[in-house]
């Protein structure tokens, strides 16, 4: 009962999200037509971007994620590609007083899961990250390959947590943004790493920021079982 409320729920969001994003395409359309400023048309086609990955989510919300037993996935995708594409959003949405880092593996390591969801886990916990450090601080964006596994991390700055706090971020309903989170969002970062066939690991110390390491397998690599 409660996955068919589930899927009959996003099923509509994904709908409402999708006529969002049509209207804001239309907007940044007219935008690029109308300016020739060479930085107005940067941050325009910044947020081009946002709306084709947009676009691709609720794709991939209105697609069945499990087939047979089997996750969708796709073959091979460039995990630099996708923490480049992330740096590059929150470069754009984070306050002016968080710098934004990045640090990708030279070896480019690849991993079997739908690019969508990846970009949609990176993307959660540089938000997260952000929201942690209030106004100011470093957001760090790395990836590594290390043997039949790639890891992304995101680490802050910020507030951090205590033990007891790590233990339960990824509980359902569980927040530490009080009324402003709805404690899924973690949720959905490890429902969709642990369908991909990975783990996410988080470390964390009170006045020393927080580090989150999605581990995925990589290109060819085989799954948990």
């Amino acid at each position: 009962m409660l996955a068919t409320v589930g899927a009959d729920s996003q099923s509509v969001i994904a709908h409402d999200f999708n006529n969002l994003l049509i209207i804001l395409a239309g907007w940044v359309e007219l935008g690029l037509r109308d300016t020739t400023q060479p930085e107005v048309r940067a941050y325009l086609q910044g947020a081009e971007g946002v709306v084709a990955r947009g676009k691709q989510l609720v794709e991939h919300m209105n697609t069945p994620e499990v087939e047979d037993g089997e996750p969708v996935t796709d073959a091979g995708v460039s995990v630099n590609e996708l923490v480049l594409e992330a740096a590059a959003t929150m470069q754009v949405v984070a306050q002016e007083g968080i710098e934004v880092i990045v640090d990708v593996d030279d070896a480019g390591p690849c991993s079997q899961v739908h690019a969508g969801s990846l970009s949609r886990v990176i993307l959660n916990l540089a938000m997260n990250a952000c929201q942690a450090m209030d106004d100011q601080g470093t957001l760090r964006l790395s990836t590594e390959l290390a043997g039949d596994w790639v890891c992304v991390r995101v680490a802050d700055t910020g507030v951090g947590m205590t033990p007891d706090l790590a233990a339960k971020v990824f509980d359902p309903f569980y927040s530490t943004k009080g009324d402003a989170g709805t404690g899924l969002g973690l949720v959905s970062v490890s429902g969709i790493v642990e369908a991909a066939g990975g783990r996410v690991e988080v470390s964390s110390e009170p006045g020393h920021g927080s580090v989150f390491a999605v581990w995925l397998p990589a290109a060819g690599a085989a799954k948990l079982g």
